[in-house]
């Protein structure tokens, strides 16, 4: 922001005044980005890392992504992906980007199931500490499903390489329902065993 002053002379109040207005503006205007953590990706594989931005004027934030080292990391943004939005009991909001971009089908299957309030009042019938939180079962024993399967859906650069990761609960290959977990960290014994289609 450029701010001209035609005078050559201002008092001691309308400096401070004009510093005020400059100040509270540049902090409205400036986005803040959460941190990301320092991660560890094995050589050709990838890793998805959320990046949440807020402003506190409610202008609509873009992001672009680039390195330091372009032949070894090469980054790529998901855009325009839809969210998923879970109020837990006793526990608050967890809100998951769902990568339609690379797993469409299973992001319409659960989107789909959402819609009906098939997963409402549902709990977490399986906690592992350090291992996964497990929901959508409407029998609560892990169990249940809806009356319909569907197929595995992998992507090559989804992997089970940290923490918040959204992918499918199933009893065997292409057995998908309604049942998902997330991950409480890496579990890349799961890599390619189970759907990953967001983070939280």
């Amino acid at each position: 922001m450029h701010v001209k002053v035609s005078k050559k002379w201002l008092s001691v109040w309308s400096i401070a005044l004009l510093y005020v207005f400059v100040a509270s503006v540049r902090l409205q205007a400036e986005p803040s980005i959460e941190s990301i953590p320092n991660l560890t990706v094995p050589a050709g594989k990838s890793v998805v890392i959320p990046v949440f931005g807020t402003t506190t004027n409610g202008w609509t934030l873009s992001y672009t992504a680039e390195s330091d080292h372009p032949t070894a990391v090469r980054p790529r943004v998901h855009h325009d992906n839809p969210w998923l939005k879970l109020s837990v009991t006793n526990f608050g909001e967890m809100t998951f980007m769902l990568f339609k971009d690379r797993t469409p089908n299973t992001v319409e299957f659960i989107r789909g199931l959402a819609d009906t309030a098939f997963y409402n009042d549902l709990t977490f019938h399986r906690v592992v500490p350090s291992f996964v939180i497990q929901s959508g079962d409407p029998v609560g024993d892990g169990t249940g499903g809806p009356d319909f399967t569907f197929q595995d859906e992998f992507d090559p650069t989804l992997l089970f390489t940290g923490a918040g990761q959204l992918a499918m609960a199933n009893s065997g290959k292409d057995s998908n329902g309604s049942q998902f977990f997330v991950t409480l960290g890496p579990q890349r014994f799961l890599d390619f065993n189970h759907t990953i289609f967001g983070q939280l």
